[in-house]
């Protein structure tokens, strides 16, 4: 029975937070030097009367006066130069709102160049979404990304924006959009990002979304924890048969993401019965790291004896001879759970031959064991030739054998 894990406190916030540190607290904003502008009288005047008034802090008039220049507008050089001084206005009174209309004023205009429009639309988006004016926001970080598709810091309020819009599917693809980018200066895509953009998927179950970004994840930012959150999550939002499940616990095992009694016991579990010394090595491992105690785990005990006590007439049956495909696969997986990775290969490779199997099952086992002999490359050709709904395990086992690191651990159960 699969015992369902709970991803890391750090992705469980990153769920229900606002988009914490997605969010930027000043909107990126300049404006263009302006050149000469024709000027309608009634403009002119009441944009330098409000000007003066401002100078002396005294809003209210200077507000009252824009607002009069606003009314007059005849031309679009009126229309820039009264949403530079609403601008003005509303930047001295911090009011995002009356700096959103300012910016979207003079982008109305026309008159603001090609060069300065991205940022323009940037700062529209920022204040925008601080106003809670979303499908404004939603809008400007369009044209914005449309304008500078380069630009990595579009994307993660961009995102936050389509969340609020209930849009959630365009959210996870824009953090997408921007783990792919190539890395600027050397600096990969903000992991936070990445764990928000996995939260927002996993809140709308958009499972093949979600599989692809935790690729990026793991390959810029591997670590235990964000292995063991990767595979849970896969494993959550897809329905797996019990090879499947295993395979996944293997490789959760190989980079060193079991975490607590649960994963450890769940594996176990699983492999008591026809893999004995696996879940015997599995427990021994969890009872030496001190997350279990036999003395106080009645149900890691009885799985430990069950299997200590099978482990003799398993090994003996390794000299069975092989006479079917299926009977070679099996034999294969014996063989490779005591480490015995020789024997191993050679079966799966026979097995393969014989057909009437699922050769991306068999491929994967092949390729952990070729993987678990230190055949890296012979391994990940393996890996690379499996479909299907195994392509995605075999695509996390090679961003797992890309890590040198991660990799130093042992990738299956040994004795």
């Amino acid at each position: 029975m699969k015992i369902l894990s709970t991803t890391s406190l750090a992705l469980a916030l990153a769920l229900s937070a606002a988009g914490g540190s997605m969010l930027v607290s000043q909107p990126a904003f300049a404006k263009a030097a302006a050149p000469s502008y024709k000027l309608s009288d009634p403009v002119r005047k009441a944009v330098v009367a409000s000007q003066e008034a401002l100078k002396k802090s005294d809003v209210a008039t200077a507000t009252a006066q824009v607002n009069e220049a606003k009314a007059a507008i005849k031309t679009e050089d009126d229309r820039y130069v009264v949403g530079s001084q609403l601008y003005d206005i509303g930047k001295v009174t911090k009011d995002n709102k009356l700096q959103a209309e300012a910016i979207d004023t003079m982008l109305q205009s026309g008159r603001v160049d090609a060069a300065s429009q991205p940022n323009f639309y940037l700062a529209l988006g920022q204040l925008s979404y601080f106003a809670q004016d979303y499908a404004k926001a939603e809008t400007a970080f369009d044209q914005a990304i449309k304008l500078n598709p380069n630009n990595r810091d579009l994307y993660a309020l961009a995102a936050e924006t389509k969340y609020k819009m209930r849009k959630p599917t365009e959210a996870v693809d824009l953090i997408q959009r921007a783990a792919d980018l190539p890395d600027a200066a050397g600096t990969p895509v903000p992991q936070d990002w990445l764990a928000r953009g996995i939260a927002i998927g996993v809140e709308s179950k958009l499972a093949e979304p979600v599989t692809k970004l935790t690729y990026a994840w793991l390959t810029k930012y591997p670590n235990p924890t964000h292995w063991r959150d990767s595979l849970t999550i896969y494993r959550d939002l897809h329905t797996l048969d019990p090879d499947y499940e295993l395979d996944m616990m293997r490789l959760q095992r190989a980079a060193g993401a079991l975490r607590g009694e649960r994963d450890y016991v769940e594996y176990a579990n699983a492999t008591y019965l026809r893999y004995p010394n696996e879940a015997k090595s599995v427990i021994d491992m969890a009872v030496r790291s001190g997350t279990l105690n036999l003395a106080q785990s009645r149900n890691a005990k009885e799985l430990a004896d069950i299997a200590a006590g099978k482990i003799a007439a398993d090994k003996a049956s390794l000299n069975t001879k092989v006479t079917t495909a299926k009977g070679a696969v099996s034999t294969a997986d014996a063989y490779a759970s005591y480490g015995e990775y020789g024997p191993a290969i050679d079966l799966y490779r026979k097995a393969l031959t014989m057909g009437g199997l699922d050769a991306n099952l068999v491929n994967t086992r092949l390729a952990v064991a070729l993987a678990s002999s230190g055949k890296k490359d012979e391994a990940k050709q393996v890996f690379a030739s499996i479909t299907g709904p195994r392509a995605a395990l075999a695509h996390y086992w090679s961003i797992f054998l890309d890590q040198p690191a991660a990799a130093a651990a042992a990738p299956a159960a040994t004795n």
